[in-house]
């Protein structure tokens, strides 16, 4: 019969240590680590040749080790070689008996290659004991860096996991990173739309936010800049021969037989005393103007110089501005990923704050409700189920129209019984929440579940 019950009584001896090993990884995690409790295998460097391991407790693709507080286990270490580094391995190891059966673990060391380099580490054999497959196992506790004839480090090699009791009355989503998947939330200069999608808004005279790239400029990998400019085309252009420049002004140099300059009495001049002269140009008459502040000259050739915070000159449009007839302004965010950078104009009411700085947040408040459940029967290390609605309209409101969200829910528990939350559901009026409720003692008790949901929300 394929069909077992393990925790219940046979009239013989029927439960193995594979089947108390696959409670363990259903209930603590498949995978080898030590667990969070008493010194957790902590190592001591004694002297060259050996090293303690204080008391901890592992779990082992379920299978459960045990060092004792109070006692320590010791390993010896191979001398090591002059002008050589190793690496080696302090390893638990499961072996079991082909012909008895019998199961045992040990600590052991696993030695390394010397090396005058940079030694590697040796391999360990390892094996799917879960179901008796493999008869060998070893789980890396340390690595052993020795130098000449010297231990010089300890490198820890397992993992930690918290004891199930610190987090099982409550959840908290990871903060994300590059290489993990969690919450994130939205910062300055960003908005959040009911759905959860994250934008930055549209730019506009008073506001930061994206634009986009108007007529008389030109954008290039991310660059908005001036183009040159021509007799139909507006843009920037280079003082040509003929020019001449003294203390940031632009002006016509006389004329020789060798050099361009101004000259005698044609179209656009003028006279007085005998002197030509060319008269100020003005925006409908050609004559001679000063190079004022911002511009440059070089070899006859006038030009505007590229600006800096201390000197006038032009600038290339970057991101989020925009330019018309020779105006900049900052430009309209896009409404979509990738549409580009821009200005936005912040909506009172919608959850995001300004300050002076033009910088933008999330307007956030947190706040907490409870409800008492009724009060059931549970039996004799039992298990039951008790839904709990939390009627408050406040509260639901703001989660179903997206601007509010569950932090974490918390259920009493007490060293009789644990309470957890097992599923949410919302309709328009309450959220109601599925409290599994395992009766720890070996006679029937009666419970009254507490809940507590911790929730943040927009508050303008």
């Amino acid at each position: 019969m394929a069909l077992h019950l393990i925790t219940g009584y046979a009239g013989q001896e029927h439960i193995t240590s594979a089947d108390q090993g696959a409670y363990n990884m259903g209930t603590y995690g498949e995978g080898e680590f030590v667990l969070d409790r008493g010194s957790k295998f902590a190592a001591t460097v004694v002297t060259n040749n050996q090293i303690t391991i204080a008391n901890g407790e592992a779990l082992m693709q379920g299978r459960f080790i045990k060092i004792p507080v109070g006692t320590t286990e010791s390993v010896s270490i191979d001398n090591g070689s002059s002008g050589m580094k190793r690496k080696d391995l302090i390893v638990l190891r499961y072996s079991k008996d082909a012909g008895t059966g019998i199961e045992s673990v040990a600590l052991a060391v696993k030695k390394g290659t010397p090396s005058s380099g940079t030694p590697s580490d040796p391999s360990i054999t390892t094996g799917d004991i879960t179901d008796g497959t493999d008869l060998v196992n070893e789980m890396k506790l340390y690595r052993v860096n020795i130098d000449g004839l010297n231990i010089v480090s300890l490198d820890t090699l397992f993992s930690l996991k918290v004891p199930m009791v610190e987090y099982m009355d409550e959840y908290q989503l990871p903060i994300a990173t590059a290489s993990r998947l969690g919450g994130v939330k939205a910062g300055a200069n960003t908005n959040i739309a009911s759905d959860g999608k994250i934008s930055i808004p549209d730019g506009s005279a008073s506001a930061k936010g994206v634009l986009k790239v108007g007529s008389g400029l030109s954008v290039s990998s991310g660059i908005v800049s001036v183009p040159d400019g021509t007799t139909s085309t507006k843009g920037i252009l280079k003082v040509g021969s003929g020019l001449s420049v003294s203390s940031g002004t632009v002006s016509v140099p006389d004329g020789t037989t060798s050099t361009k300059g101004i000259l005698q009495v044609g179209s656009g001049l003028s006279v007085s005393s005998g002197t030509v002269s060319v008269p100020n140009g003005t925006t409908s008459t050609k004559g001679i103007l000063q190079v004022g502040s911002g511009l440059s000259v070089s070899s006859g050739i006038i030009s505007v110089p590229d600006g800096s915070s201390s000197t006038k000159g032009i600038l290339k449009v970057g991101n989020g501005l925009s330019a018309s007839s020779g105006t900049i302004n900052l430009k309209a965010a896009g409404t979509t990923s990738g549409s580009g950078l821009g200005g936005v104009y912040i909506q009172s009411g919608k959850g995001i704050t300004r300050n002076s700085d033009g910088e933008i947040s999330l307007a956030m408040s947190r706040n907490d409700i409870s409800k008492y459940g009724s009060e059931v029967s549970v039996s004799a290390n039992g298990t039951t189920t008790q839904i709990v609605s939390i009627t408050d309209s406040t509260f639901v409101n703001r989660v179903i129209n997206g601007i509010g969200w569950i932090n974490h829910i918390r259920v009493t528990s007490t060293k009789d019984y644990i309470c957890q939350p097992s599923q949410l559901t919302y309709n328009t009026n309450s959220l109601a929440i599925v409290v599994r409720i395992i009766n720890l003692k070996s006679t029937a008790i009666s419970v009254t579940p507490y809940v507590g949901v911790y929730y943040t929300y927009l508050t303008s």
